[in-house]
């Protein structure tokens, strides 16, 4: 930023000396601000555009194996994408920049209903990247015997998509023991921004 020295002469400055001065610092204030807004404008302008994909994995046979005591219970299932359907012609999985889970549904298979179930978190994990979790439900809403869940628009799955198969971790809070597992179907469908 430059320097301004304000010199009186003859023992007192204009005032239309002094109006000038401040419409200069005022003028150095603003560029200051906006030169952020403008460098992030052009970044965004800079940045590769993107498509929307869906992939829904259909059925996912997932158990929680009995005996199950009250409080916390993990069941996990793999899930392994097949990208030569899933992803447009000519697009790899390096091509993928985001991945964020949009809904999940969860049905159960046996006559044990979820009403002894109190809390679900749905987390996914791969053998590189860290667990990350994608939806929580506390308390549980049963709708017709199948739980509905969307996902958290801050939890990208995209590292975790492009290690090819990953694991779907149900961590469920139980109300009471059960002694026999819990079978359950999980229907998850993703939304995957692709370059």
């Amino acid at each position: 930023m430059g320097k301004i020295t304000i010199t009186a002469s003859h023992g007192f400055t204009s005032i239309a000396n002094i109006s000038t001065i401040l419409s200069v610092i005022c003028r150095m204030k603003r560029s200051t601000t906006l030169l952020p807004i403008l460098l992030l404008l052009i970044g965004f302008g800079c940045s590769p555009a993107t498509e929307p994909v869906s992939y829904t994995t259909g059925p996912v046979e997932v158990t929680l194996m009995g005996p199950l005591f009250e409080g916390a219970n993990t069941a996990q299932q793999t899930i392994s994408p097949d990208f030569d359907q899933l992803l447009p012609e000519g697009k790899t999985v390096e091509d993928i920049v985001s991945v964020s889970l949009t809904s999940a549904s969860f049905t159960s298979q046996d006559s044990i209903p979820f009403d002894n179930w109190q809390e679900m978190v749905v987390q996914f994990v791969s053998d590189n990247s860290p667990m990350v979790n994608a939806a929580v439900q506390n308390p549980i809403s049963i709708e017709e015997g199948s739980i509905s869940m969307s996902g958290a628009t801050e939890a990208d799955l995209g590292e975790i998509f492009k290690d090819g198969a990953f694991y779907l971790v149900c961590d469920v809070n139980l109300g009471a023991d059960v002694m026999d597992d819990q079978q359950f179907t999980a229907d998850l469908t993703f939304t995957l921004q692709v370059k």
